[in-house]
């Protein structure tokens, strides 16, 4: 890499996320998360929201949109980081567990929880899958020019 590529402006820097850019899919998938555990009547989900005055929480009219806002902020979070790293597949299947969560939540009725739980659980994972991609590419990019990787032969 010589110094004219180092100081374009107009290729992504790895080591210069911002924060909230950093921050944006975890908080996202995290609000999302909550949501379905409220749209599911899970106990201790909507006892924390009705112990902190958020009693909207509770009823599904409310819960519908805010579980779509919280899966498109997670997607936009998902999409800053893919312009670091430029792996798809964290993009794709957020959009695709996304859309497991809410279709099996409320369009489909009679669907076990076991289904939404599978589809949470993935929405999850490709969120601290998304983080490691990240870190694994601040790392590469940290290691000393001029050093040559090793090819293993």
């Amino acid at each position: 890499m010589n110094s004219h590529t180092r100081h374009n402006p107009s290729a992504p820097s790895v080591g210069h996320i911002p924060l909230w850019q950093r921050s944006l899919p975890r908080a996202g998938a995290a609000a999302a998360a909550f949501t379905t555990l409220c749209c599911l009547g899970f106990t201790a989900a909507l006892s924390l929201a009705s112990a902190v005055g958020a009693t909207f929480l509770t009823r599904d009219a409310t819960l519908k949109p805010l579980l779509v806002a919280t899966i498109i902020l997670t997607l936009v979070g998902s999409a800053f980081t893919y312009r670091r790293h430029r792996n798809p597949l964290p993009l794709i299947l957020t959009a695709l567990a996304g859309a497991w969560v809410f279709l099996f939540t409320f369009t489909i009725g009679g669907t076990p929880r076991s289904v939404v739980w599978a589809g949470l659980a993935v929405f999850l994972g490709v969120q601290v899958w998304d983080l490691v991609l990240i870190r694994t590419c601040r790392i590469s990019r940290r290691t000393p020019e001029g050093t040559a990787e090793p090819d293993g032969a």
